[in-house]
């Protein structure tokens, strides 16, 4: 950073060019090979111009810590703001819904998970005489602190007078009942109604030899253990309670849509406060839509939609924040969907995070995203860091938590204009060797080629995990022309579908595979002879769907490209990708990082590639991290 900083400033004519990014500290910071780069400086620039950039450096080293301090005063400032809470933000969301009066199911913020649903048609009288006859305990448990102290002293006050003055009623009658209440009359009646309901024991006033004051402080004695009972009944079951436990775990007040491993994710972020495990978490997502509703067959009105968003694997354990993530593929109720669709549809995701104390108490909470507080082509601000060297603690930045910032590599376009390119885009991007992961990939591109004498149409589709984890591996191909004819009863027919006989196709994905289709007679392409004659299908596509299940679990996964035909690449072949692997696995070296690549079929073969002489070779897994993966 600072010697891209110093040579900016020297093509600039001495004056270092401004950093867009020292405007907003929120920004991600990218870091580049210094010594590297000095080196490279240090071989074209003059000694005066090498002292030069040593002190424009140290200015630049002095100028980041500043942006470190301006960073570190912008998170305290933003901490101070009234709303501000450590599981729930500085309350931004929930102002912007207020502020535009958006509608909402759950509530953000200060109050992120309550439920706004308002329930009308019955007096509110009637509703909460309703809940509080048969559904007491638990109302009163749920109630406010407050409101259930001051309903607890209102009770004992109430209790405690109405008996002293039964009691006071009775000795104004008969005297012979009660002792020692001729002193102060209602006031000793009231000491002698706290002393029998606390057991606090008689003293000079104390009850006569009579069946009547017998009987009222029997009953006030049941009544009173009564009442004790669900007094400390509601006070322990509202100490106890772990829905405070349920603070402790942090959900990101947004959420952000972006592009991983090329790949379309809705993402969110999780953690964990507190030291102590959660017992069997789980976390769920639903969808719903609501637009103009949806009426059936049978003209029933739907006004709104509700579908679950499958949560991808996550880190259980929560030792360390999770960004957890809903893959949008063809089995995602997002999937094709971009800002504005989710903007007209009125969409609301609702995270339900669900899981025990370690004394078995369940706890929930939930957050609530609406299409504004989906940040598209956002990614977390990274917040974990490893420990340094001589240190045994990894840290984490809890400030930073519910921060994002924008992807690099992406234009400052405004969300409409961003979402429908991201949604859109596609990427040679490999998917990582997850586990319980979709790692099924195929290529970018389809091309046509000949093989010992034979035209083939053909794709290379893959399984990215070692030695596979997909079985029941299915291939789909269809080609679809739009064609307009008539039947003979009139009938208007706007497209034909071809169906493409793929072979293999039902491919064991040990290994990458090129799947092929003969250009011949019956084939639906049999008239693609010549690249001349490919071009009268200009306007027609090809659709590939590779279907399997995961190994071990009852989940499918798929993938789906489609082809234009104009993109179909005549007269290439893939490259070779595989090579000899280590005796010791016994599995091949795969280079990734050209599993999308092809050339001109002569080219190909003249052409040598490392990794199929030297097997030894670790071959890179994707483009832009690097990943190396060598038999598994």
């Amino acid at each position: 950073r600072v010697c891209a900083a110093t040579m900016a400033g020297l093509w600039e004519g001495g004056m270092i060019e401004a950093d867009p990014e020292a405007a907003n500290p929120l920004l991600p910071r990218p870091y580049g090979g210094g010594a590297q780069n000095s080196a490279s400086v240090g071989t074209s620039l003059s000694s005066a111009q090498l002292q030069r950039i040593s002190t424009m450096s140290t200015a630049s080293i002095g100028a980041e810590d500043e942006e470190t301090r301006e960073e570190r005063e912008l998170i305290r400032k933003r901490r101070g703001l009234p709303g501000w809470r450590i599981d729930r933000g500085a309350g931004v969301y929930q102002e912007e819904r207020q502020r535009y009066q958006r509608p909402s199911l759950v509530e953000t913020g200060r109050h992120a998970g309550r439920s706004r649903v308002l329930l009308e048609g019955i007096e509110w009288s009637v509703m909460v005489g309703h809940i509080i006859k048969r559904d007491f305990f638990t109302f009163a448990v749920n109630a406010r602190l407050s409101v259930i102290l001051l309903s607890l002293v209102c009770t004992y006050l109430v209790t405690v007078s109405f008996w002293a003055f039964v009691y006071y009623s009775v000795w104004r009658v008969h005297q012979k009942c009660f002792h020692g209440f001729e002193a102060s009359g209602l006031v000793s009646a009231f000491l002698f109604s706290v002393e029998t309901q606390q057991t606090i024991g008689y003293g000079t006033r104390s009850p006569g030899d009579c069946w009547l004051s017998a009987a009222l402080i029997a009953s006030h004695s049941v009544e009173a253990i009564i009442l004790d009972s669900l007094v400390l009944g509601i006070a322990l079951a509202r100490i106890s309670h772990p829905k405070n436990r349920g603070r402790t775990i942090l959900i990101s007040d947004c959420a952000v849509i972006t592009r991983r491993d090329g790949v379309l994710k809705f993402m969110f972020r999780v953690a964990d406060m507190q030291k102590r495990q959660v017992v069997a978490p789980s976390l769920h997502a639903h969808l719903y839509i609501w637009g103009d509703g949806r009426k059936t067959a049978e003209h029933e009105v739907l006004p709104v939609s509700t579908q679950e968003l499958h949560i991808d694997d996550w880190d259980r354990t929560m030792l360390l924040p999770s960004v957890v993530t809903h893959t949008i593929d063809e089995l995602s109720p997002l999937f094709g969907m971009t800002a504005r669709t989710l903007d007209y549809l009125g969409a609301e995701i609702v995270v339900t995070f669900e899981g025990a104390t370690e004394l078995g108490d369940m706890f929930m909470t939930r957050q609530s995203y609406l299409s504004t507080e989906i940040h598209w082509g956002h990614t977390f601000y990274n917040i974990v860091r490893r420990a340094e060297p001589g240190q045994t603690q990894h840290c984490v930045d809890i400030s930073r938590f519910h921060d994002v910032e924008p992807q690099p590599g992406l234009d400052a376009l405004p969300p409409f204009q961003l979402s429908a390119r991201i949604v859109a885009q596609v990427t040679s991007a490999v998917p990582p060797p997850v586990l319980r992961e979709n790692t099924l990939v195929l290529s970018d591109e389809g091309v046509v080629a000949p093989r010992d004498g034979r035209l083939f149409l053909m794709f290379r589709v893959a399984d990215t995990y070692p030695t596979g984890q997909v079985e029941d591996v299915v291939v789909e191909a269809y080609i679809y022309r739009w064609a307009e004819r008539t039947t003979q009863e009139g009938e208007l027919i706007q497209y034909s579908v071809g169906t493409l006989l793929m072979s293999p196709k039902t491919p064991t994905l040990r290994y990458p595979c090129v799947l092929t289709h003969e250009i011949c007679e019956g084939s639906p392409i049999a008239s693609w002879t010549s690249q001349q004659a490919k071009r009268l299908d200009a306007d027609a596509e090809i659709v590939v769907t590779v279907k399997g299940n995961l190994i071990g679990r009852s989940q499918t996964v798929t993938r789906t490209r489609v082809y234009p035909v104009v993109s179909i690449r005549w007269g290439n072949t893939f490259v070779p990708i595989l090579g000899r692997g280590s005796v010791q696995s016994g599995l091949p070296a795969v280079d990734w990082g050209s599993f999308h690549v092809h050339v001109p079929l002569e080219s190909c073969a003249s052409r040598v590639h490392p990794h199929l002489t030297a097997a030894q070779r670790v071959p890179s897994f994707g483009d832009a991290s690097r990943l190396s993966v060598h038999g598994g």
